[in-house]
């Protein structure tokens, strides 16, 4: 061992997808520096985890390699419904209603929508903004009633059937870990997985509730936080705290966030953790201009 050689303290994480599920390409991952294995659980099947997360272990074993595999769970992902064409255009300044009262088999148009998150019109009130898309198409709350949410279309396009809805600055109702993030959990934990990822953490509330469930199924997994909303940067400190490491989502951040204030928040949530002796990981569209250059 060179003894002059600087501690590496900077690791590498890749996510596995069908590409790079085999043992040839997961060999070549592993052989190029990969340190840890993320399983995105947003994607397929429980069980089709298992499976990969078995050719890990093999693979890791036979190149005598140490490499650690987080779970990444879903989260609370809010979404809109259906549409009758597959897809509306909304265009800037004309009315939009978001309802909670119709069945999940409503099939909406370019006056009225659903969507996934039922205490919807709970949560928001007037002048909050409802980003849809990535942010892709902005809406702002007009007024409430009951079961409907009436808004104006600030920024139009095209919207087509369930895509992902962000609410900034607003604390929402749902739970921070939905039905199939609690069978994944179950999965995760006899795979006997090394890292669990909480996705669209609120507060540290959310964070102590996965590490009881991880205590009593008899698990002492560490969790990791991932920072990918602004509710989450006003609640820092605590999930801080309460956190084995944290994750700077920062394509979610730049839904909520005008681009240039992503690199500095980063920044800040680095220098927070670094502080707190915390591991931190940077997440999405790294080195993406490399890709092709």
């Amino acid at each position: 061992m060179n003894k002059n050689k600087p501690l590496k303290r900077t690791k590498i994480i890749a996510t596995l997808g069908p590409a790079s599920s085999s043992k040839e390409a997961l060999s070549k991952l592993l052989l190029s520096g990969v340190n840890l294995i993320r399983l995105n659980f947003s994607h397929g099947e429980g069980t089709s985890h298992l499976e990969t997360l078995k050719l890990v272990r093999e693979t890791a074993e036979e190149l005598k390699l140490p490499i650690g595999v987080i779970a990444d769970l879903q989260g609370p992902r809010i979404r809109t419904g259906l549409l009758k064409d597959k897809s509306v255009t909304l265009n800037p300044g004309a009315k939009i209603t978001i309802t909670t009262a119709k069945g999940d088999d409503f099939q909406g148009d370019a006056r009225v929508i659903t969507t996934t998150y039922k205490g919807l019109a709970k949560d928001v009130g007037a002048r909050d903004r409802i980003l849809i898309d990535d942010g892709l198409i902005e809406l702002k709350v007009l007024k409430v009633r009951d079961c409907e949410v009436e808004c104006e279309v600030i920024y139009g396009g095209t919207l087509s059937e369930h895509k992902g809805v962000n609410i900034p600055g607003v604390k929402l109702g749902i739970p921070a870990l939905s039905e199939k993030d609690l069978s994944d959990l179950d999965i995760a934990i006899k795979g006997g997985v090394d890292y669990i990822a909480i996705s669209f953490v609120q507060s540290a509330n959310d964070v102590e509730h996965l590490k009881e469930l991880i205590r009593k199924a008899g698990s002492q997994i560490p969790v990791i936080a991932k920072i990918e909303s602004m509710k989450a940067v006003v609640e820092l400190e605590a999930i801080v705290n309460a956190s084995y490491a944290l994750m700077i989502a920062r394509g979610d951040l730049g839904v909520e966030l005008s681009p240039e204030k992503v690199p500095i928040l980063q920044k800040k949530i680095i220098e927070m953790a670094n502080e707190a002796g915390k591991p931190v990981i940077t997440a999405t569209q790294m080195l993406e201009s490399m890709i092709k250059n």
